[in-house]
């Protein structure tokens, strides 16, 4: 059994590495389709939450397509995860 800190501390680990690979390539994936049927049920949001972000993928693929939303957020419980999501932000809604 996995405990929770053993869980968080397996994707501190590996949060560099996180989108790279075939691993991070299905990520892509998953995460472009999520957005696109997200977006669909509710074409403009104002704010968006995005819980377990990881690296902040998701939260990246949105400012272009939702320029009116004032604030982009994501929260994560693996340190390494936050600070790859804040060192790949380009956008200062994220």
């Amino acid at each position: 059994m996995m405990t929770r800190d053993r869980d968080v501390q397996a994707f501190h680990e590996r949060s560099a590495e996180y989108e790279a690979g075939y691993r991070g390539q299905l990520h892509s994936d998953i995460v472009t389709r999520s957005v696109d049927l997200a977006l669909a049920r509710r074409p403009a949001p104002s704010r968006v939450l995005d819980a377990g972000y990881g690296a902040g993928l998701r939260l990246r693929e949105l400012p272009p397509r939702l320029a009116g939303a004032p604030e982009l957020t994501g929260n994560d419980a693996a340190a390494g995860m936050i600070a790859q999501a804040g060192a790949r932000a380009g956008d200062p809604r994220l």
